[in-house]
């Protein structure tokens, strides 16, 4: 009994002390205001040591679930934390002051460094991710666009999934990669086009260009990005980096931050942007109408005029639809006392204009960090990718749908694209009917993406640190190309190409820095690494053809199967050093030095070093008139920088032997059991040496009356020698070539930057960027005997390298002119051929953008402009659509004009009227007609966004929610004289061979509705 009464008093004490504990808990509201008293949006506020956490909103109200004596944390970027201590009182006020090193803009640089913009000796660029993203481009590399100064940008189709190119600071290499080094969190990565068919170096031609790996970077998850120009910048990454580097910080978490999670989802719709074509003539020949049905064909539209027969006409470009792309992506970050994280999860699903063209993106990022102890932090980063990309052929193939829709007559309805037996339904012999093509060939690219890191870093003291960073770029991928029986082509019997590659690219370095100041006026932190490159990429290509079964697109359905495979391997094992001094803030010294050991130089000679010199000197803090000129930063630098040589090009390799007679076809090894392998035509070069690159530069960073204005101005002169390529030779060698040491080409140039904020008010912001660029580029070398290298396209026309010209040149037939540039005309008024030669560089004279954004009291229109003045474009597609009588050239065949320029006969100006139809563009055109110009205004992305205020957040329960429709590329001024899409396409991708357009998939404008909501 008296067991029982304690029992029951116990729970009675206990009943009491819950009833005191739970009668403690409250729920705390207020305000937290900045330093000047404004309202503070999205602060951070945590009850310590728990997993309760909030955000402030729009007007910097909060409120949170706390009991008394517990601990409230309040944390914001660029304001010191503060504590308060929970009491009697349900309101808490908390009024942050601003942190001073924290608020000091940083940027990450090399080898991961986070340094103070204004503190560097070098210039470097930043790119908001924010901007990046509103481009809604599925490739970060277009989002760039206009954005920036030094860097050019081209596109390679409107096909889902298409790549993109993007150049710093002109062209370094004659004949071998041109494009930046990607580094993602402190870790290279590859960004390699994806092959056909290893063994043809010029399937973009053919086939058009695949996807780039810059396409697996997702965008909403990237924080920062850091352009890296100049080689004094980037010559602390070694040779990769000798295009420049493209730095991207991705999200972290962040300590004492309680959950948030955060949603996004953007719908875009998108529609062609027509070429020009004629739509009035009719099928048929010298004004006779053609039928296009059996016995009545041809391949021209140089008929009558439909009205006047009264047959109806069709749209050629009926065979494309509305694009659609879903992009979501949800993300959670956080952190404890001790660690962070963030997760992000991403879908982008983009169908194309075009049937049976589609590209599909799943990313899964893990960022976590962890202080094991006060002196030992551990960073991890897990990236999983998977791509895969359905797309039609484009280019110079009969499989290409274009080649067809651009040659169509408007008379002649494309549809059925079958016959009632099934074989397919023809307009004329020689082409095919892209209904059918697309429903009979294709291809597909599956990608696996898997980039783990593992970064440790050990404060040895309070002025040494040791760190490792360990980072894996895994990459599994196929393709399959098919052609079923019965396609018009070089397979009408059908074919089918497999392709499996895995890619491993291995990069870690151990870095010790060291910051340890002279006095208050001498700052120094030095960097020592040593660091390892190890690349290994294997493929396996197969080709079957003479399909047993029709539209089975399988190996075993093949009669004739070869198969091939290709390893490439390298390896790179570096020191490097950068030492970085400063003297009372505004002097400022940076030198850097590496030395790598590449395993494609010869043995005994494959150790080279180079090295960088900066000086920043900013007269603004030196003469203290800061109040008004808060930076007059001056720089000058010197940098030489190395680049290994080609794997395998010192030795020389063999291939199957493929022989034949010319007439006959040839012999595919093995054959009926008997294998054969012949030397490669290009002999290895044992005495190889590197290339190096030579760069001044010279740049003013300005920024006037608290940073409302900012001017950058850079001038360089960068020049690259002893360039390696393949250098013809007398066959009596035994070889059409050899790889020699035998090329050096120049840039220079300048870039001018200008920053606005005309307006910035509590409740009212604008700001304006504008951007020039000119590069100069001229090739000052090449080897002995060597007058060109081919770059692109064909004999004629073709993509040039050529000495004393700029880098790419379009070479093809000209007319005939006399000393002064006049054309030389005939007696009846035709213009007559010349020879081949320098129709026009491909590279324009300068580039430039304009980007706005005006905020007013939650809503925002933001709008970004390039431009692109000079250069010019050889469009296959108006050589083809001539003859064909499609183009936009021959809608005035019946106009008698008169060519402006002089008979040859007598010297006297041309007075004698001509008529540009069938027989003038088939008789009396040289290929100069068609290379136009590739100027253009684009207006490329306007914005119009609306953030919810704190009412109504509050009233839905989050800490923000924004709401955007855009718009992009809808206007392009463009040349009269191109009559294409978009001059800013190129055939060949990612590849140094610009400047040729070739029934590629037209570019496209689209609408994007975006949600972005944070809980």
């Amino acid at each position: 009994m008296k067991l029982i009464k304690k029992r029951n008093l116990l729970l009675l004490l206990f009943s009491l002390l819950m009833t005191t504990i739970w009668s403690q808990r409250k729920t705390v509201s207020g305000k937290v205001t900045s330093q000047d008293g404004l309202p503070l949006p999205g602060v951070n506020i945590l009850v310590q040591g728990t997993l309760t956490g909030t955000q402030t909103g729009f007007e910097g109200e909060y409120s949170i679930s706390a009991s008394v004596e517990q601990v409230l944390v309040f944390s914001y970027v660029g304001q010191k934390q503060e504590t308060r201590i929970v009491d009697t009182s349900n309101i808490i006020n908390v009024q942050m002051k601003e942190d001073a090193e924290a608020l000091e803009e940083v940027v990450v640089v090399g080898l991961g460094q986070s340094k103070d913009p204004s503190k560097l000796a070098y210039s470097i660029a930043t790119v908001d991710s924010e901007e990046v993203l509103k481009a809604n481009e599925a490739d970060i590399v277009n989002g760039l666009a206009g954005k920036t100064t030094g860097v050019q940008i081209n596109n390679s189709s409107g096909l889902a999934g298409s790549s993109s190119r993007i150049v710093i600071r002109g062209v370094s290499s004659l004949n071998y990669n041109n494009t930046p080094l990607y580094v993602i969190d402190g870790v290279p990565i590859s960004n390699s086009e994806n092959l056909v068919d290893e063994s043809d170096d010029d399937q973009a031609l053919f086939f058009g260009s695949t996807p780039g790996e810059s396409i697996n970077i997702s965008p909403d998850q990237i924080k920062n990005i850091t352009i890296l120009k100049g080689s004094a910048a980037s010559a602390i990454y070694g040779s990769r980096a000798a295009n420049g580097v493209i730095v991207i910080e991705t999200f972290k978490g962040g300590k004492n931050r309680p959950p948030q999670i955060s949603i996004r989802t953007a719908t875009s719709i998108s529609e062609i942007i027509k070429p020009e074509l004629q739509n009035e003539y009719t099928l048929g020949i010298g004004g006779v109408y053609y039928s296009g049905e059996p016995g009545d064909q041809t391949s021209v539209s140089w008929g009558p005029k439909a009205s006047d027969i009264g047959v109806p006409t069709y749209d050629r470009f009926d065979i494309f639809k509305p694009g659609i792309t879903y992009d979501n992506s949800v993300s959670v970050q956080g952190g404890s006392e001790h660690s962070s994280y963030y997760t992000s999860v991403s879908m982008y699903n983009q169908e194309g204009t075009v049937p049976n063209n589609s590209f599909d993106r799943y990313s899964f990022l893990v960022n976590n960090s962890f202080d094991v102890t006060k002196k030992l932090k551990i960073s991890t980063k897990l990236n999983y990718v998977t791509s895969e990309n359905e797309r039609p052929f484009e280019g110079n193939a009969l499989t290409s749908i274009m080649w067809t829709v651009a040659g169509a007559p408007i008379s002649y309805d494309l549809q059925p694209s079958t016959n009632p037996d099934g074989t397919q339904r023809l307009f004329r012999t020689s082409r095919n009917n892209p209904y059918y093509v697309l429903d009979n060939t294709g291809s597909d690219y599956l990608t696996n993406r898997f980039t783990p890191s593992i970064s440790l870093s050990y404060d040895i003291n309070d002025w040494i640190n040791l760190k490792l960073n360990s980072g894996l770029d895994y990459t599994v991928s196929s393709s399959k190309v098919y052609e079923n029986s019965g396609v018009l082509g070089n397979y009408n019997t059908g074919r089918i190409l497999e392709t499996e590659r895995k890619g491993r690219d291995l990069n870690t370095d151990v870095i010790v820095t060291l910051n340890k100041n002279f006095s208050e006026a001498i700052t120094a932190d030095y960097l020592v690494g040593v660091g390892l490159f190890d690349t290994k990429d294997n493929t396996l290509f197969s080709q079957g053809s003479g399909f047993i079964i029709p539209s089975f697109y399988d190996l075993s359905n093949a009669t004739s199967v070869l198969s091939d495979e290709y390893t490439y391997q390298k390896r790179i094992i570096s020191a490097y050093a950068q030492a970085n001094f400063g003297y009372n803030d505004y002097l400022f010294l940076t030198l850097t030095s590496r030395n790598d050991k590449s395993s494609t130089l010869p043995v005994k000679d494959n150790s080279f070093f180079y090295y960088s010199g900066s000086l920043g000197f900013d007269l603004a803090e030196s003469l203290n008139t800061t109040r008004w000129m808060n930076r007059a930063m001056i720089r000058g630098s010197y940098s030489k920088v190395g680049n290994d040589a080609p794997a395998y090009a010192t030795i020389t390799g063999y291939s199957q032997a493929n022989p034949s007679d010319g007439q006959r076809g040839n012999i595919a090894f093995p054959f009926r059991g008997v294998g054969s392998y012949v030397q490669n035509s290009t002999q290895g070069n044992p005495l190889l040496t590197p290339e190096f690159t030579k760069e001044y530069e010279i740049s003013a960073d300005l920024q006037f009356l608290n940073n409302r204005i900012g001017v950058e101005l850079n001038y360089y002169d960068k020049k690259s020698e002893d360039q390696i390529f393949s250098v013809p030779q007398s066959s009596t060698t035994g070889f059409s070539a050899i790889y020699k040491n035998a090329g050096s080409i120049q840039n220079k140039g300048i870039e001018v930057g200008l920053n606005l904020k005309p307006i910035k008010t509590d409740n009212l912001y604008w700001d304006v960027r504008v951007n020039y660029s000119k590069n100069e580029s001229k090739v000052l070398e090449l080897a002995d005997g060597v007058e060109s290298v081919r770059l692109a396209g064909f004999t004629n026309p073709g993509i040039f390298i050529r000495k004393g010209e700029p880098y790419g040149v379009i070479w093809t037939s000209l007319y005939k002119r006399n000393d002064e540039g006049d054309l030389l005309l005939d007696d009846n008024g035709y213009p007559q051929a010349g020879s081949v030669g320098n129709a026009g560089s491909v590279t324009p004279d300068w580039t430039g953008g304009l980007s706005t954004s005006f905020n007013y009291k939650g809503f925002e229109i933001s709008a970004v402009m390039d431009i692109r003045v000079g250069g010019n474009i050889f469009n296959l597609d108006e050589n083809y659509t001539t003859f064909y009588g499609t183009s936009i050239k021959t809608k005035d065949r019946e106009k008698e004009i008169i060519l402006k320029g002089i008979k040859e006969s007598d010297g006297t100006p041309n007075t004698t009227p001509i008529k540009k139809d069938f027989t003038y563009y088939n008789g009396y055109v040289e290929l100069e007609e068609f290379v136009q110009k590739a100027d253009f205004l684009k207006l490329r992305n306007v914005t119009l966004s609306y953030t919810l205020p704190s009412s109504a957040l509050k009233a839905l329960k989050l800490s923000n929610a924004k709401i955007s429709l855009s718009g992009r590329n809808l206007w392009i001024d463009k040349d009269d004289s191109f009559t294409g899409s978009d001059p800013e396409l190129s055939l060949y991708g990612s590849g140094n061979g610009q400047g040729i357009t070739n029934f590629q998939i037209p570019s496209n404008k689209s609408y994007t509705l975006t949600f972005n909501l944070t809980f």
